[in-house]
């Protein structure tokens, strides 16, 4: 397997059309920033006099003038508003990742690209079938978070059940960390090495959704059978780019979190001073927030492109359509 080739070849492809890294920006954004929280009552106060409440605890009285329902609706629409936004992003990362697989395998090709026949494919039958496999993914995960959780939970509280019910301490302390060393590690062990193993799959799988057509489950099996009759190829290129991540991201993230923590304290120091989050406060925060997103996204948008070029360009390789020794065809 010709390594060097793989990753010269990439780079050269994303300097024949840099417009491809405008697509991994927008990849970038819509997949690096887990969009802002925050919530509840603006009119904070640093100030500690005034009201006889102070930090107390609301009253009893106050809390049972709480309307059940409406904290159930209230809930209810925020769980709501969550699910919308991720199944907006999941569908806008897809059809992003599909117009940028596409883009990359033209240039590849030899072929002249526009922005119009990217969101084309992005936005065709293509681009909604890899939405649909990345939903599908998104449950499988669900499913396995839960699948760790749900023992802890249970073990949890039998413990605590016991505890309070007279048993010794210790000795459920005692059982409690055997049981994390003995089951709960290695089975978290064992879920990160199948999440790698799905994860490699699923670049490729991706590839024949974008490229091919293919629909979700015979995409995820032809891309299990390209990973296991090229495991060494597949696991090496995944090594490569997560080398290359750490030594590009790293340093730079590194410098834009001292940035962020910086800029929030100058922030609150201000709040701090003026008494409380006024609307200037407030408005600073929020353009602060969308700031350090772009700016996360501009950092990771060049490595995201090329970790794109490179699979495209290695599963092309892997199937024979298109070996990394033919020179990279110019316009």
């Amino acid at each position: 397997m010709p390594y060097s080739l793989l990753f010269r070849r990439a780079l050269n492809v994303i300097r024949r059309d840099p417009a491809l890294l405008v697509l991994g920006f927008i990849l970038a954004l819509l997949g690096g920033g887990s969009g802002g929280g925050g919530g509840g009552n603006l009119n904070f106060s640093f100030a500690s006099g005034g009201d006889g409440n102070g930090g107390q605890m609301p009253s009893p009285d106050l809390l049972g003038q709480v309307d059940p329902l409406m904290v159930i609706a209230i809930v209810s629409i925020i769980f709501i508003v969550i699910i919308a936004l991720i199944l907006l992003f999941t569908f806008l990362q897809s059809v992003a990742q599909s117009g940028l697989v596409y883009g990359v395998d033209e240039v590849d090709r030899g072929t002249d690209v526009h922005w119009k026949e990217l969101w084309r494919v992005g936005f065709s039958a293509r681009g909604r079938q890899l939405f649909r496999l990345r939903l599908m993914l998104i449950f499988a995960v669900f499913a396995v978070v839960l699948a760790i959780l749900v023992p802890i939970f249970v073990f949890a509280t039998i413990t605590g059940a016991a505890i309070s019910s007279g048993a010794e301490p210790g000795v459920f302390a005692g059982l409690s960390i055997a049981t994390l060393l003995v089951l709960v590690i290695p089975f978290s062990m064992l879920v990160v090495a199948v999440s790698w193993v799905l994860g490699l799959v699923v670049n490729l799988a991706v590839r024949d959704v974008v490229l091919n057509g293919t629909g979700t489950i015979e995409s995820i099996k032809a891309g299990w059978r390209l990973f296991r009759d090229n495991v060494v190829a597949t696991v090496v290129t995944s090594l490569g780019l997560l080398l290359l991540s750490l030594l590009w991201v790293v340093p730079v993230f590194a410098v834009v979190v001292v940035a962020v923590v910086s800029v929030a304290l100058i922030v609150f120091g201000l709040g701090a001073t003026t008494g409380g989050f006024t609307p200037l406060i407030v408005g600073l925060i929020v353009i602060g927030g969308l700031g350090a997103w772009l700016l996360l996204a501009a950092v990771i948008s060049p490595l995201v492109t090329y970790a794109e070029t490179v699979w495209t360009l290695l599963w092309r390789h892997l199937r024979g359509d298109r070996p990394l020794e033919n020179e990279l065809i110019s316009a």
